[in-house]
Formats: C-alpha cells, structure tokens, sequence
C-alpha cells in the first residue's frame, strides 16, 4: 500500500494550467512496486541533469521552463513502443504549447532487470493536430468527465467509456485514449502507441537520440534491477 505524506500549498491558475506552488521543500514519499521504481528511478535522474530543484510533485510538467531555457519538459518512460503519456487533459493542453518538448526512455525487460535502449529528446511544440487529430476540448472533456464517473460495479459506465473512447481513437492522430478504470482508480490516461512510426514520420521534431544512455554530457543508468510489470487485464 502507498504511503504518502502531504505538504502545504496555493493554487494558483496561469496559462490554463492548475499550478500548485509548495510552501515547503515536497515531504511527499510513495512506496510503489518495484515494477514501477525504474520510471521513477529515470525521472530523476533526467531531473538531476537538467539541476530541478524545488518542483512540487503536482507541477504541470516534470521540468519547468525555468530549468529549459524557457521551455517546458516532460519526461516519460515505458518498457516497448508505447509512450504512455499520463493525464489525457494535461497532454491535449500541453500540445497546444508554442514551446514544449518530450523526454523519453524506451526500456527492455531483460529477465528481472530493464535495460535502457533509447531515449530521445522531442520538440513537441504546437502538436495539437499531430497527436490528436480533429478532437476538441470538449471531446476530451466529455470522455474524461465519463471516466471519472465510473464506480466498481457501473458497468453501463464501463461499456458508455469504451464505447466514446473507440469513437474518439478514430478521430484522434498518433494519441490514443487508455481509460483506467479499477476499484483504485477511475483516471482517463492517453498514449502515443507507435512511438517508433511518429518518430520515424517526423524525424525533424528529433532534438536528441541516444542508444548508448549518454544524454547532455551525462551517463545514465542503463541497467536497472526491476521486474516485470504486471498489468491488471483490460476489460
């Protein structure tokens, strides 16, 4: 079971974005499994090279401009071709971004341990019709607002959020709705599923590529201990 402990904060609004501005140093500690360390071990190890200091867990993106000459980051890693790209709401405002770019790590489940294969660095900068087609706000509000409402048990909502997430997937471009939906968790989640198609289709975005774990005069860690991940099935 996680284990977290909170801190205090303001909220603010600015650009869209919900910012939640720590008034302390983050106290936050999650015990996660340890399926799920190697993406938080990666995450901060990009931050440390990038030298992010006193970001709250909850900021918008992993690397404030301020720590990117002006340009926001986010960082993402996943064992295979999908980038699992988190909050769908979150990415379709962050596409819209005149100056954004990506990070991600594609790892290799070895036996018990994931080894780093490739990472790249992308502009993803004024995305909007790229990633997600001819989808709207309102489309994405619509499906998010549905998710959310499912509770274990509601399978009327269940079959209601496929049956949208299905229509959506087919308007949408290289983004694709993951809904989560469980007894822990009830969150609308999207993915770039052919990250090695979008990049090959558009190799000018590519800022950075590195197959040997060396990124910005920096050596990662490209062997880690970590077991497979395992998945609840999809329903």
């Amino acid at each position: 079971m996680r284990e977290r402990q909170y801190h205090p904060f303001s909220r603010t609004f600015k650009n869209g974005f919900l910012l939640v501005e720590c008034l302390s140093p983050p106290l936050l500690t999650d015990k996660m499994p340890a399926s799920q360390q190697n993406g938080h071990d990666f995450d901060n190890e990009i931050k440390r090279i990038y030298n992010v200091v006193n970001v709250c867990y909850t900021s918008p993106h992993d690397i404030p401009s301020e720590f990117n000459e002006g340009i926001p980051a986010s960082i993402k890693s996943s064992v295979g071709d999908t980038c699992d790209c988190g909050d769908a709401l979150r990415m379709f405002h962050n596409s819209q971004l005149e100056q954004y770019h990506l990070i991600r790590g594609r790892f290799e489940q070895v036996g018990e341990q994931k080894h780093l294969r490739e990472v790249h660095l992308v502009n993803m900068s004024n995305t909007l019709n790229l990633l997600w087609g001819t989808l709207t706000l309102e489309e994405v509000t619509a499906l998010n607002e549905l998710t959310k409402s499912y509770r274990p048990g509601n399978e009327d909502v269940r079959k209601a959020v496929h049956a949208l997430k299905n229509e959506l997937n087919k308007k949408s471009g290289f983004m694709q709705f993951r809904p989560k939906m469980d007894s822990e968790q009830h969150r609308l989640q999207c993915s770039i599923a052919k990250w090695s198609k979008f990049i090959a289709s558009h190799p000018e975005r590519i800022l950075h590529h590195t197959m040997t774990g060396s990124f910005r005069g920096t050596q990662l860690t490209t062997i880690r201990e970590s077991l497979p991940r395992i998945r609840r099935a999809r329903r």
